[in-house]
């Protein structure tokens, strides 16, 4: 991840909800996948970014994305996510 962010071009990370999402980003060429608080929280629970999601869940669907594809993971987690 070190090596795309410090490379001249430009890194344009898609967001992903669940890890078949993760995979389409991998199968149209992206270099790299992130997910944050609320795509993950809203594609579960259908509720926004407000602690609903634990911690748990949250590493739950990011290990999903993480065995689903051969990308670096961006993970946003902050106290929104039980944290």
């Amino acid at each position: 991840m070190k090596k795309l962010i410090l490379d001249k071009e430009i890194l344009v990370i898609p967001g992903a909800h669940d890890a078949l999402s993760a995979k389409i980003v991998e199968m149209v060429g992206f270099k790299a996948v992130t997910i944050g608080g609320y795509a993950a929280s809203a594609a579960s629970l259908a509720k926004p970014d407000v602690s609903l999601l634990t911690l748990t869940e949250y590493v739950s669907i990011v290990r999903n994305i993480v065995e689903a594809v051969d990308l670096p993971l961006f993970v946003d987690g902050d106290t929104d996510t039980g944290m």
